[in-house]
């Protein structure tokens, strides 16, 4: 298994926080928690059908979430009204 390395500062000291919806804390995004930059970097994010539609996001586009531009590498219908979207940082925001 591959070890997770932050794409801002390179270091693999960090935490993944997966995505759950039925821990005491609901978390419907995943992300990257760097322990030494501190930044975050979200791999997966959750969104409504009326979020995707309003922002036209699609794979290949880019959005800011939290003051960092994310790609959108694919979009995945998640149920009724829940969407995932994979996604990684914009190459020039990469150290």
């Amino acid at each position: 298994m591959a070890t997770r390395c932050c794409p801002y500062c390179g270091s693999s000291d960090g935490e993944l926080v997966s995505r759950s919806l039925t821990r005491a804390v609901v978390q419907p995004h995943q992300f990257w928690l760097c322990r030494r930059c501190g930044r975050k970097a979200y791999e997966i994010i959750s969104c409504t059908g009326r979020e995707l539609r309003l922002y036209m996001l699609e794979p290949g586009k880019t959005f800011t979430k939290e003051g960092q531009e994310y790609v959108v590498q694919r979009v995945l219908r998640a149920g009724d009204r829940e969407y995932l979207l994979y996604v990684r940082p914009c190459p020039e925001h990469e150290s």
